[in-house]
């Protein structure tokens, strides 16, 4: 119950994305958007308006942002505060190299820890894995302010966006 605010975001941002992709329909009722996948009701939806296609989607909120993203083909967010916390859990989520990083990145521990944990958070979203598994098989080469590298399961070079906001 304490995160119902944010999930109903996560829907409304879903319904606008949804709107997006579908050349800024206005007119279709915001009860007409399903945003609720029927066959996987914990995974989130971005239909066009006229119910003819669905988008993947990936959603994240927390008590202050919801956002959501769709895209032809995989795609996962993630909002994330920076905080000390992430930094009492990495040996976690953290590979040795990706700790090195971390304590050579120019943004500070803290900083370089938030995007480490949202881009594994993003791709275990993008894959429908867990995000046991994406601290595993996701592993950082770069992280900078706006943009880092990494690779899943040793394979091609991926890039994921940061968009800080705020704190």
């Amino acid at each position: 119950s304490r995160r119902r605010k944010s999930y109903l975001a996560a829907r409304l941002a879903c319904k606008r994305v949804a709107r997006r992709i579908s050349n800024d329909d206005m007119r279709t009722a915001a009860g007409d958007i399903t945003t609720v996948c029927a066959d996987r009701p914990d995974h989130p939806c971005c239909p066009l308006t006229d119910g003819r296609s669905m988008f993947s989607c990936s959603v994240s909120h927390d008590e202050r942002f919801a956002v959501a993203a769709a895209a032809d083909g995989c795609v996962g967010v993630d909002v994330e505060k920076a905080s000390e916390r992430l930094l009492t859990s990495r040996s976690l989520y953290m590979s040795e190299t990706e700790q090195v990083l971390n304590q050579r990145s120019h943004l500070g521990d803290v900083e370089t820890a938030v995007r480490i944990w949202s881009v594994k958070e993003a791709v275990a979203k993008a894959l429908d894995i867990t995000l046991a598994d994406a601290w595993r098989r996701v592993e950082l080469c770069a992280v900078d302010s706006f943009e880092s590298r990494f690779c899943v399961d040793g394979q091609s070079v991926w890039k994921a966006v940061h968009e800080m906001v705020g704190e």
